[in-house]
């Protein structure tokens, strides 16, 4: 493999070539019953073994030594994009909180596989490794990101994500954010709210804490929360926002 030695346009053709992916259609059951279903699934042209070694070994460092670096991510973005065109359902969703339940490395996360994860991974990993050595590309990654063309929600997760790793490059944004208590409430995108709030409760402003506290008590539901699961998540939640507040002092 040469990538490197070639020009950029000509090496990201052939990275191009390299990734694209074909769409797999299974059929469970028989046709006309309730058991019947279509599962649509995403191949790579090769193994996910070699699919994987290709995006670490290869276009990771393309994109690193590249002088178009934003450029070539985008193109990545939208490789994603088209990725999850293929195998979405038409019900709108990505179901990316099944396939990848939280941005952040753990002992669940550790073993990652299929096309798509292998592609967020990269994508996560780049991008912060860019803002790491630019941090003018936080807010140049983020504007991608939010693009209305990337309706999957898999996008809006990153960009929380990104916000998490790097709390201090906008904290406008990081107070919208931690306000913005929905994202606590739509299950998409509620562990990388919460992954924020446990980072950033501490430098936001005052009114963006209180508008958490009047959010968590405006939600309890005391008389049933043996059944009312949201109640017990927000119970959780207060919790450790009380931990923080007693540590900071705020």
């Amino acid at each position: 493999m040469h990538i490197q030695k070639c020009d950029e346009k000509s090496a990201f053709s052939l990275i191009n070539e390299l990734l694209k992916v074909d769409a797999i259609t299974k059929e469970v059951g028989k046709p006309g019953t309730d058991t019947y279903y279509k599962n649509i699934d995403v191949k790579a042209k090769y193994s996910d073994w070699e699919y994987q070694s290709f995006l670490n070994e290869h276009v990771k460092q393309f994109i690193l030594l590249s002088e178009n670096k934003s450029q070539y991510l985008a193109h990545l973005f939208n490789h994603l994009l088209n990725t999850l065109n293929l195998e979405t359902d038409s019900d709108g969703h990505d179901y990316s909180w099944m396939w990848r339940n939280t941005l952040e490395d753990n002992e669940q996360t550790r073993h990652i596989s299929g096309v798509k994860e292998y592609l967020l991974i990269l994508l996560r990993d780049l991008s912060i490794a860019l803002i790491k050595k630019d941090s003018n590309q936080f807010k140049v990654i983020n504007q991608e990101l939010n693009q209305n063309k990337y309706k999957w929600k898999i996008f809006e997760r990153l960009s929380i994500y990104l916000s998490v790793k790097f709390l201090e490059i906008d904290l406008n944004l990081t107070n919208r954010l931690i306000s913005n208590t929905g994202l606590y409430e739509n299950l998409h995108t509620r562990n990388e709210y919460s992954l924020l709030l446990d980072s950033a409760f501490k430098l936001v402003s005052k009114n963006t804490q209180h508008t958490v506290y009047d959010w968590i008590e405006d939600g309890f539901d005391l008389k049933n929360t043996s059944r009312n699961m949201r109640s017990l998540k927000k119970i959780h939640l207060a919790k450790k926002i009380l931990k923080i507040t007693k540590i900071t002092g705020k």
